[in-house]
């Protein structure tokens, strides 16, 4: 197994790939924050009745991958490994020798019917380079079709793993005969991807103390330097505030509705960090770098509680399969994890935390109308384990026991975890009594006819 990824190989990782991702911005909503207070600090018929409103607010913010190039954040793990396969091949050959490395030599392999196929296609043709990949042939039209737009090459084969295996494999001892360069980019299981994932992380922690001076979204767009965490300095159990998160700023114009209260530099600017997991590279990524910035941040994996592979690997701390056959609407979180995504989770995060199906689709469905954010369902999971604030395969393994261990935090679910933070702040006499939440959108490429469907099955349009 390869290394872990450390806290400055995702600075690193930034530095390099900053000049070809977007910055997403980080998006926020008031009405899903007052279902999210809701959801986890219900008010009684009879408080509801004399008009009581005194209780914790739930601040919610959202990074919008799915604005991201090809519409998913894994263009920032392939772009990360692209172009440092090409800066390892050009310190080979540097420019003053009489050969120096062409990027047109280098083809990077995989397989993949998803947005990694997509997204290595378009690093790839970025940066100058080839992108063989191999995808089964009863994949997707549209997925085919988009990832030949990005320039890659396409092998069929048949829709089994083992197949895919062989003809990447077969694919790349004829480009090594032919005389190219190959390197193969695994869609989750390699550091280099891991760690480009993890950059949407720097720019989390960075955009969220903008929230206090603007509402509605962060100032992600506006033009000027990268965040201080994208450099290559040292780690700190304080994250510094240099560009949209300066704090003690105050916003030209009248005061906005919607803004985070503000807090000291020295307070950790989210709470709660909640991501999806499915191979478990983004989740790594995420993990590293907000325990690398701020090791007092919660860390939640979030999934579907239908594909609960996850969580039972971290609780066993052995790669686990899902169910099969698979029967949710999150498609992109079918994949197991392996054991080096699963040795980064297990030193990360704190919780992994499935959803019902059903509040899943909820979700989805507050993205869609409240935030007009067409977002997949697979991102939609981060809000449905808010919402549903218990973790039911938490509660499942408790129920399990002869002697329930309700302090077990491997099984709580986000509720939980808010509760416990609102009572170290009691007991280290802070009145603050707001919740921030951070949670991560994977991306946008989404079969609406399949999504209205399982809303009518379920009742929820």
């Amino acid at each position: 197994m390869a290394d872990t990824v450390t806290y400055r190989d995702i600075q690193a990782a930034h530095a390099r790939v900053a000049p070809f991702t977007h910055y997403t911005p980080l998006l926020t909503c008031q009405s899903i924050d007052h279902f999210a207070t809701d959801a986890l600090f219900p008010l009684a018929d009879d408080a509801k009745a004399a008009g009581e409103q005194r209780r914790p607010m739930v601040r919610l913010a959202f990074k919008a991958e799915h604005l991201q190039r090809v519409g998913a954040f894994k263009y920032r793990g392939a772009t990360n490994a692209v172009l440092s396969h090409l800066d390892a091949l050009k310190a080979q050959h540097p420019d003053t020798s009489t050969s120096p490395f062409d990027p047109s030599r280098l083809v990077v392999v995989t397989h993949s019917s998803g947005n990694h196929a997509a997204a290595l296609a378009c690093a790839a043709r970025t940066a100058g380079a080839i992108a063989a990949v191999v995808m089964p042939e009863n994949a997707p039209r549209p997925k085919l079709h988009a990832v030949q737009g990005y320039g890659a090459r396409i092998t069929l084969c048949k829709p089994t793993l083992q197949a895919r295996e062989e003809t990447a494999a077969k694919l790349m001892a004829q480009y090594d005969q032919q005389g190219y360069t190959v390197r193969f980019v695994h869609p989750f299981d390699e550091p280099l991807v891991i760690a480009g994932q993890g950059t949407m992380a720097l720019e989390m922690l960075d955009q969220a103390p903008s929230l206090e001076q603007r509402g509605a979204c962060s100032a992600a767009a506006a033009a000027g330097p990268r965040p201080a965490h994208a450099s290559n300095g040292s780690s700190s159990s304080t994250p510094s505030r240099t560009l949209h998160g300066s704090r003690g700023v105050e916003s030209a114009g009248p005061k906005q509705d919607g803004l985070w209260k503000p807090r000291r530099p020295d307070e950790p600017v989210f709470d709660i960090v909640i991501a999806p997991v499915g191979g478990g590279g983004m989740l790594s990524g995420v993990s590293t770098a907000i325990k690398g910035g701020d090791d007092r941040i919660v860390v939640i994996g979030a999934e579907p509680d239908l594909v609960n592979d996850a969580f039972h690997s971290v609780q066993t701390q052995t790669v686990q399969q899902p169910p099969q056959p698979p029967r949710t609407i999150c498609d992109g979180l079918l994949t197991s994890l392996s054991p080096l995504t699963l040795a980064h989770i297990g030193k990360h995060v704190d919780t992994i935390s499935t959803a019902r199906e059903e509040n899943v689709l909820i979700a989805l469905k507050h993205h869609w109308e409240r935030q007009k954010q067409l977002v997949e369902p697979s991102a939609a999971v981060g809000l449905a384990t808010v919402l549903q604030g218990f973790n039911q395969a938490g509660r499942v393994a408790q129920d399990a026991l002869d002697q329930p261990d309700p302090a077990d935090q491997r099984c709580w679910g986000v509720k939980q975890w808010v509760d416990e933070i609102l009572a170290r702040r009691r007991r280290a006499g802070q009145d603050d009594d707001e919740i921030r939440i951070g949670i991560v959108w994977s991306g946008g490429n989404v079969e609406v006819a399949k999504v209205l469907a399982r809303f009518d099955e379920h009742g929820i349009l």
